[in-house]
């Protein structure tokens, strides 16, 4: 059972370091081109980052269960998805 934990505490590590780094490489790429696409981009990766994040510290800092922090985590990551959605196709550039 340590492993398990152990492994998913990792895994949650990695995803905020990767999407730190998607959020701001399209933040950057917004800043140099002025693209509101790239904006969008960079709120939706950072709001999906967020909700793992989100999801971490209720669990293991305020002993929330784990039906909870799932359902915490995936409304957030539905409106993460939808910024990227509209990034993609809701911004005429």
């Amino acid at each position: 059972m340590a492993y398990e934990i152990l492994f998913l505490e990792i895994t949650k590590i990695l995803t905020v370091i990767m999407g730190g780094i998607l959020t701001w490489l399209s933040y950057k790429g917004h800043k140099h081109k002025n693209s509101t696409g790239l904006l969008f981009l960079a709120i939706g990766f950072a709001t999906i980052t967020i909700g793992s994040l989100v999801e971490g510290v209720l669990f293991e800092f305020f002993h929330y269960d784990i039906l909870t922090v799932h359902l915490f985590e995936s409304i957030i990551v539905v409106l993460g998805l939808l910024s990227l959605i509209y990034a993609v196709y809701g911004v005429a550039d």
